[in-house]
């Protein structure tokens, strides 16, 4: 894709320079200086800034993205509103010297937890 597109940067250059050329009153073989290599900096862009300001420039933008929110409010109101089920099995090992008359019985353990949502 960015092949493509640079195959068309090629191709449209010509005519972008006559064009630039006939504005300038120039006569159309001028040549323009073209930056061999794109000059870029080394910018921190905070994330949480672009996407104030797309809100604030766009409203289709900060719309979609209200309701976007709000469906993921629901889906957790929904989530938070079914009771929570735990289950669980535990195995305790007694040692002998631990248990009157030296019998060793080893111990099993189930539980079971529910949390209701108020």
């Amino acid at each position: 894709m960015l092949e493509d597109e640079w195959i068309t940067l090629g191709r449209i250059k010509k005519p972008v320079v006559e064009m630039v050329n006939a504005v300038l009153n120039r006569t159309s073989k001028s040549n323009l200086p073209w930056p061999l290599q794109a000059q870029l900096s080394n910018r921190v862009i905070d994330a949480a800034q672009v996407v104030a300001a797309l809100m604030d420039n766009n409203p289709e933008l900060a719309m979609s993205y209200e309701i976007a929110a709000a469906r993921s409010r629901v889906e957790l109101a929904q989530k938070r509103s079914r009771p929570n089920i735990t289950l669980g099995l535990e195995w305790i090992q007694m040692d002998k010297a631990a248990m009157p008359g030296g019998h060793r019985r080893d111990a099993f353990l189930a539980m079971v937890s529910i949390t209701l949502p108020l």
